[in-house]
């Protein structure tokens, strides 16, 4: 060990002494050295196995149930979506709640990588993005992500690309017209709110077979819908799954 590194490590040992790293998610303080984004605590939360999923939605299936698709309570009122299956990480509560809103509203950036390892590496997830080709975030507007100062959903893409060894191609789809926040709209205005919304930026190369469309919340399929549409005029032939961190589903009685 050089003696830069180690004084590298002391620094950060002493600093952590005096001021202990908290997780912005549950507002606990974090293990010392522990140089996550979030603590084990919520990590191991936004891990917990949910049961068998609804491949439409990917929402947990109730008990002793065997419904998917269109006879899934979460999803039976959706129109046709425009993607092949979700893979969602979690139900959009308690930690996941927190730490979506802290990456998106408070700016901390370092939750989006770590989300998307997550949702590379968890059990339940791990599987239907082990053999995807590239990931692809859902583009927000010029305009918004002027204001913002990032894409949450590039952040959380390029977490999971990391870990995958895949490409992240940012630049397939973009976001031509504003939109009104989706998150305030009846479910029945939410396809319109996004209709031109978004359009055609490149072409993909290599024929990939599947991509991942990243969003942080999924929540009635719209957004990602409209993007995967037009993902699909860029990779013509690609099978495109709708991926997210969580989505607003309860999780099944047990």
């Amino acid at each position: 060990m050089s003696p830069g590194t180690r004084t590298s490590g002391l620094l950060a040992a002493l600093l952590d002494f005096v001021y202990p790293p908290h997780c912005p998610a549950c507002e606990s303080w974090q293990a010392p050295g522990d140089r996550e984004a979030l603590c084990r605590r919520c990590i191991a939360d936004l891990q917990d196995p949910l049961g068998p999923r609804c491949p439409r939605c990917g929402a947990p299936r109730q008990r002793g149930s065997g419904s998917s698709g269109p006879e899934c309570p979460n999803c039976a009122g959706w129109p046709e979506v425009d993607f092949s299956r979700a893979v969602v990480l979690t139900d959009l509560e308690g930690p996941a709640q927190s730490a979506v809103h802290a990456l998106k509203f408070t700016g901390v950036r370092r939750i989006g990588p770590l989300l998307g390892r997550l949702l590379a590496t968890a059990p339940e997830t791990a599987g239907a993005l082990s053999d995807l080709d590239l990931m692809v975030p859902v583009p927000l507007h010029p305009a918004r992500q002027r204001e913002r100062g990032f894409n949450q959903a590039d952040l959380i893409a390029r977490g999971a690309a990391g870990a995958l060894g895949v490409p992240v191609r940012g630049d397939l789809v973009r976001r031509v017209r504003p939109t009104r926040q989706q998150a305030r709209l009846l479910a029945a205005d939410r396809a319109g709110n996004l209709a031109g919304a978004f359009a055609p930026a490149g072409s993909a190369a290599g024929s990939p077979r599947a991509i991942g469309l990243v969003d942080d919340v999924l929540t009635t399929g719209s957004t990602l819908s409209a993007c995967a549409a037009v993902l699909a005029e860029a990779a013509p032939g690609a099978e495109v799954r709708a991926i997210a961190v969580a989505g607003p589903f309860r999780r099944p009685r047990r």
